[in-house]
């Protein structure tokens, strides 16, 4: 069966997400607690409370909805607070990230709540819409960095004589 999930890992045409589901599958007849929890992360999407990989932590740009020009970026006058406010991590599920692909934007929006856009424009004094911009590519690299830990998984499991 590894070598079957090798073959798919390797398949870039194969989604993440059926290669989730396979490694399940293998991890749960091993009785792999550990590896089957991220698993369940990856496969359910991330809650409140969960530890977040590196991995999915993602940077963008803030920007506010000016209704004269569209969307413009925020200009922090605190280093730290733009840090802070210019990363997130995604908790979707690794095959809602694949359909968010699967439109073929180069951009995406992650939209703040209303009570962090107050506090984000609260210098201004303009209550106004707030977005975190990210390109796609942050999300491809959230997908192939799951992708390479599967196989890192699988290749170990080969090399201990599954």
């Amino acid at each position: 069966m590894t070598d079957s999930l090798i073959n798919d890992i390797q398949d870039k045409n194969i989604p993440v997400s059926t290669l989730l589901i396979k490694a399940k599958i293998l991890a749960n007849k091993l009785n792999d607690e550990k590896f089957l929890e991220w698993l369940n992360l990856e496969l359910n999407g991330y809650k409140t409370g969960n530890v977040y990989p590196e991995y999915r932590k993602i940077t963008g740009q803030v920007k506010f909805w000016n209704p004269y020009y569209g969307w413009c970026p925020i200009v922090f006058s605190n280093p730290e607070a733009e840090k802070y406010r210019s990363s997130r991590n995604p908790n979707q599920s690794i095959s809602e990230i694949e359909e968010l692909l699967s439109k073929g934007s180069s951009e995406y929006e992650i939209h703040f709540s209303d009570s962090d856009a107050l506090e984000i424009m609260q210098d201004s004094g303009i209550p106004a819409k707030v977005i975190l911009q990210i390109s796609s590519t942050s999300l491809v690299g959230i997908l192939n960095k799951v992708r390479n830990l599967l196989l890192d998984w699988v290749l170990k499991l080969e090399k201990n004589d599954f």
